[in-house]
């Protein structure tokens, strides 16, 4: 664990990679295990792809309602 808790030189903060790095160190300074940060990973992307289905799906009904777009059908709202 100790190379990870190396300091960083000032003007290395320069480059956004190194701002990416340093928030990596700073993210398992918090003792997370490598599994838990994949499972958060894992349940941010999963969040992500449920949204983009969701609003996919009301696209496709909006598009599918009507040929002429005059009178869409209004989406129901959850």
């Amino acid at each position: 664990m100790s190379f990870l808790l190396t300091v960083i030189p000032e003007d290395a903060y320069n480059n956004v990679t190194s701002l990416i790095s340093t928030i990596g160190i700073r993210m398992r300074r918090r003792f997370y295990s490598r599994m838990d940060l994949f499972m958060y990973k894992n349940c941010k992307f999963n969040r992500c792809l449920i949204k983009m289905k969701n609003s996919y799906r009301e696209i496709y009904k909006i598009i599918n309602s009507d040929p002429c777009h005059t009178n869409p059908k209004p989406l129901k709202k959850r």
